[in-house]
């Protein structure tokens, strides 16, 4: 009888201790859905990509030891489009903590921002990175793909020149390395009543080379004998402190420069941060018809949605924004464009902390189930800083059925049910093909920023662009 217990203790015990909740279990399946739905294979292998036009070096630090060690007090959390002071950059930082979303703002003063890089420099944790956009964007494709070949062209700086992959190509090295201060949060982190729902960042600046674009004119010198499969571009953020009469300038200088390029070459477009609604219409209205691919997240497709009057502009988009907004969203800006006479725009690359989707036009792109997918589970993995995903380490934070419209009635009708072993959903709304894949969201991140860039970068080298959708 004895022993009979001692076997059902040890078979307790045993089960108890290899037991996983069921929701890691669906964490593990999402991670075998992947490797049996995605064609991990089918990158571009020897794709030619130029990048342009914002690099910088990132400190990355912990954001309350800065706010501390500058002697700010939990004190509000406005929204400041142009940080004139310390209690400026506390609002922004607060606000950002409290929306659990990432957001970017320029410094006025240029000697307040270094005396306040100084003091960062001094903070325990405080390392730089490599920074911009398109330096990462870059150095995500460098490194995913051996054989690509990659020229980037903005203000690159003797440190960030020597934290680049050594294949990218510079063709100019600046004297002077533009810094931008990465203010992080983790998940629970306490500031005043303010606590962080989750890891975030606030990024500063007060940035010359990058807000003035002066590498445009490398751009444009060095497109032609690159001889690029994919041009990508970011970085027009940076001008929102500057003048409509420059930014207008230098868009539509912009325009001209992608006007040169051949019709089957492919542009993407990443979106950031921005304040200035009027900017955001500007950039959108200008360069939207003449690029075929786009990339934001929740808060940028937000400020387009306002800037152009679409759809749930005045809803809260606070967090992680519901499946179905965001699919609406998506759906009126591709099919806003695809009315534009001779507008290219044919594909949306959205991303948020626990999902992807990506919208086109129907034949316009080839590949993208697996592209949305590649994406997503990037995403976990620079998060976590691993070289595989760990359910242990992971979290699905998407529902387990959702629906992909608020404003068609019949869509609205119908829900997708989550299938873990064919993690990547699909559907079609007219001649829109719609794609969406969970992220596995790291629950203790060791990197928040970047993570926007090296998904669209992993998204970009596996989309296979069909045509133009120019008429």
């Amino acid at each position: 009888m004895s022993f009979r217990l001692i076997c059902v203790a040890v078979v307790a015990f045993l089960l108890a201790y290899t037991y996983q909740p069921p929701q890691k279990w669906k964490e593990a399946k999402t991670i075998r859905g992947w490797r049996k739905q995605l064609r991990l294979d089918s990158a571009n292998s020897n794709i030619r990509v130029a990048v342009g036009l914002n690099a910088n070096v990132d400190l990355i630090l912990p954001g309350v030891d800065l706010l501390r060690q500058l002697g700010a007090k939990p004190n509000g959390i406005a929204d400041h489009s142009i940080l004139q002071n310390v209690n400026d950059v506390q609002d922004c930082f607060a606000r950002s903590m409290k929306t659990c979303s990432a957001a970017e703002r320029s410094m006025d003063s240029r000697q307040l921002y270094q005396e306040i890089v100084a003091k960062a420099e001094n903070i325990e944790h405080a390392k730089y990175h490599i920074g911009g956009n398109a330096a990462l964007l870059g150095e995500t494709i460098a490194n995913l793909l051996p054989n690509s070949t990659v020229l980037l062209i903005g203000p690159v700086g003797p440190r960030l020149k020597s934290l680049l992959h050594p294949k990218i190509q510079v063709p100019v090295i600046a004297k002077e390395d533009e810094v931008h201060l990465i203010l992080e949060y983790e998940r629970g982190v306490k500031w005043g009543e303010t606590k962080a729902s989750c890891a975030n960042r606030f990024i500063m600046s007060n940035d010359i080379a990058n807000s003035n674009l002066q590498s445009i004119e490398t751009f444009a010198e060095n497109l032609k004998a690159f001889q690029p499969d994919l041009v990508v571009v970011s970085g027009l953020h940076l001008m929102e402190s500057k003048s409509k009469e420059f930014r207008m300038q230098q868009l539509k200088e912009m325009i001209r420069i992608l006007q040169t390029l051949p019709s089957q070459t492919p542009v993407h477009l990443e979106l950031a941060s921005m304040a200035d609604i009027n900017f955001v219409r500007d950039i959108v209205e200008s360069l939207l018809p003449h690029i075929n691919s786009l990339g934001l997240n929740e808060q940028e497709l937000q400020s387009v949605s306002r800037a152009l009057n679409g759809p749930h502009n005045q809803e809260d988009w606070t967090g992680t924004p519901e499946i179905a907004l965001v699919s609406d969203t998506l759906y009126w800006l591709l099919h806003k464009y695809d009315q534009v006479k001779n507008s290219k725009l044919s594909r949306i690359h959205f991303h948020s902390l626990t999902y992807h989707m990506v919208g086109q036009l129907t034949g316009t792109w080839d590949n993208s189930l697996t592209a949305t997918g590649a994406a997503a589970r990037l995403a976990g993995l620079r998060a976590c800083d691993k070289p595989s995903i760990d359910p242990e380490d992971v979290e699905l934070q998407l529902p387990s059925a959702f629906i992909v419209s608020l404003n068609n009635a019949t869509i609205r009708r119908s829900a997708i049910v989550y299938d873990p072993h064919k993690p990547v959903s699909t559907w079609n709304r007219n001649n829109i093909e719609m794609f969406l894949s969970p992220v596995l969201v790291c629950t203790s991140p060791k990197k928040t920023v970047g993570l926007g860039d090296a998904i669209s970068g992993t998204g970009l080298l596996y989309s296979k662009f069909v045509k133009s959708n120019q008429s």
